[in-house]
């Protein structure tokens, strides 16, 4: 850190954080991570949760955890504990990592706290809902009270800007990945390819996101029945766990794919670089769910970017802003099974170009999609704003 630079304490509001696994809870984690990294200090107000105390024990920041069974009793909660940290510590700023029910807290403290509070988003989470008068006043009150909004994609952005919040009051920090741990040797991804029985030549599909509709793996499986008759070397390997996964294995089962797809189930993450070294390409075809948020950015696309992967994703959520298409992977339209099969169609064809799109995505990443990149952003905007 630059000795000129001032140094900050932030409170980090988080109602989703580690122990508790997700990509919001992993998003806020590692920005509190490379924050302090650059030289900060700070302290997370997050729940309780029993297995936290091993974690917390080993963060080079404070976490201060706090009771609440629902939204309203968590706010109220993360109020005290605000104030808590205002009374020790003095932050020169508050990040809402949601507008509920972080967002509130704030509110609650507004009062009895100066510092300004700052607000990230992921999709559409805090668009107002019709029928919900209290939500819709609610966000309207947190989005208001937000110095800055900060996106991690342009998606999101725009929604910042459809909900009322002024264009000057909005930023797009973007997400990140470690690069480095995601980086396997050749060896590791070619004793991986051994265990697994793949042939030399075996075109080796990947999808690394929970077993869930949103994330589309019965598209994917639809494409592979389509490609399958002419390509016996494809392969498809999902990794996670989810309440999809039996329909899944019938789906594969029926579609004549049994010997094709490996449910490898959770994978540790240590034990993902091998995995992105094995596979020939990452796929991951979101969808809109009604009723669930949509794919907000999908750190994967970055991760497989790191390992020099290429990536199929569809054009969806924050998703356009993970895949350059035609150079770091492919965007499908949602649903178009016709257009995610022509494009793994596209990769096995021409391994070569496959190959330098995943060169293109690493340098991506390397340029402009690491948490210490993402941190910066986030630093300079909140340095600007304060």
């Amino acid at each position: 850190m630059d000795p000129a630079e001032p140094s900050y304490h932030l409170s980090f509001l988080a109602g989703d954080f580690p122990p508790d696994l997700g990509g919001i809870q992993r998003y806020v984690f590692e920005l509190v991570g490379a924050v302090v990294a650059a030289g900060h200090s700070a302290t997370v107000i997050a729940p309780k949760r029993p297995t936290a105390d091993d974690l917390d024990g080993r963060l080079p920041y404070q976490t201060l955890r706090v009771s609440g069974a629902s939204k309203p009793a968590l706010a109220w909660s993360m109020y005290n504990g605000l104030y808590e940290d205002v009374r020790r510590n003095n932050p020169a700023a508050v990040i809402a990592t949601k507008w509920m029910p972080e967002g509130p807290a704030y509110l609650l403290a507004r009062r009895r706290v100066t510092a300004n509070m700052f607000l990230l988003g992921y999709g559409r989470e805090f668009m107002p809902e019709r029928g919900r008068p209290l939500r819709a006043y609610l966000q309207r009150r947190v989005l208001s009270a937000a110095t800055l909004c900060m996106s991690i994609s342009d998606y999101t952005a725009d929604n910042f800007l459809r909900s009322g919040v002024p264009e000057e009051r909005v930023r797009m920090i973007g997400a990140g990945v470690s690069p480095d741990s995601l980086i396997s040797t050749a060896d590791a991804g070619h004793a991986l390819r051994d265990r697994l029985g793949l042939p030399d030549d075996a075109f080796l599909v990947l999808t690394v996101a929970r077993l869930v509709r949103r994330k589309g793996h019965d598209l994917v499986l639809r494409a592979l029945a389509d490609l399958a008759p002419s390509n016996p070397d494809l392969r498809y390997a999902i990794i996670g766990d989810g309440p999809e996964r039996a329909v899944l294995e019938s789906m594969a089962e029926g579609l004549g794919l049994k010997d094709r797809v490996l449910f490898a189930g959770p994978v540790p993450d240590a034990d993902l670089p091998a995995w992105y070294a094995a596979c020939d390409a990452l796929v991951m075809p979101s969808r809109d769910v009604p009723g669930q948020p949509p794919e907000g950015f999908g750190l994967v696309y970055l991760e497989a970017g790191a390992a020099g992967k290429p990536v199929i994703g569809a054009r969806t959520g924050g998703v356009p802003s993970a895949i350059v298409h035609g150079q770091t992977g492919l965007l499908v339209e949602p649903e178009d099974v016709g257009g995610l099969t022509e494009a793994l169609r596209t990769l096995m064809s021409d391994r070569a170009a496959a190959a330098a799109m995943g060169e293109q995505g690493r340098d991506r990443v390397l340029a402009d999609f690491t948490w210490d990149h993402v941190a910066a952003r986030f630093l300079t905007y909140l340095t600007d704003a304060l």
